[in-house]
């Protein structure tokens, strides 16, 4: 049985004690440093909250066919960060808001939140609505070795109804995600890799499907679940 957990820093929004603090140079705003930089501090403390489809509360498991355990384990203070630039002067101002955090990182809602670089930035897990929800085109390496990551996701279908495992779910989000990678230097690269997976309302991830031209097709089905009081 393996727990897998991913970490990640994130989440945003206003009001409550405000301080200003000058500092030159220090932050960055896509990539770049060098702004003479405000910080303005008003902590809300607000808790945010997952939505219906993720279920994602502190204290809840999913445990699948595989032996994989998805958990959510606590709610975490996490900082949301939004940035004014006007010439060389911006303005970073930062909330601090409780928010869940486990096997996806931080969740708000539909939401993934991740912090990067004095940014927060809201990943989309899914929607109601069948269309494309979410693309990013990632950099990294130089050289021969530089390459792009390319990550898609997209809801796909609505289901009214889903067997799994003899079980009947009902109201089901299917998703399916997309993942490349490209080579300049060796074209061609690594097959695409995708990923289907099946959220039901009140319960969250139900099944999912993994397939790619270089390993076999893997599929991962509920067993067993808690959702904690909330």
């Amino acid at each position: 049985m393996k727990r897998i957990i991913f970490f990640v820093l994130s989440l945003f929004m206003f009001v409550s004690c405000k301080k200003e603090v000058n500092i030159e140079s220090e932050s960055y705003v896509n990539g770049q440093s060098g702004y003479d930089t405000t910080f303005v501090e008003n902590f809300s403390l607000d808790t945010l909250y997952p939505s219906d489809y993720l279920m994602y509360y502190p204290g809840s498991f999913w445990e699948y066919d595989n032996g994989t355990i998805y958990d959510s384990l606590d709610w975490g203070l996490t900082p949301i960060y939004q940035s004014n630039l006007i010439g060389n002067s911006l303005t970073i101002t930062v909330d601090k808001v409780y928010i869940p955090y486990g096997y996806l990182g931080h969740v708000y809602n539909n939401y993934r939140v991740v912090n990067s670089n004095y940014q927060t930035n809201f990943i989309k897990i899914l929607d109601t609505i069948v269309g494309e929800i979410y693309s990013s085109n990632s950099y990294s390496g130089s050289g021969k070795e530089s390459n792009t990551h390319k990550l898609r996701v997209e809801v796909v279908e609505l289901h009214d109804s889903l067997i799994v495992n003899g079980v009947v779910y009902y109201d089901v989000i299917q998703t399916e995600q997309r993942s490349s990678v490209f080579f300049p230097a060796f074209p061609g690269g690594p097959p695409e890799s995708i990923t289907v997976n099946y959220f039901a309302k009140n319960v969250g991830l139900i099944k999912r499907i993994d397939s790619s031209a270089l390993f076999p097709t893997a599929h991962m089905n509920l067993v067993n679940y808690y959702i904690a009081p909330h």
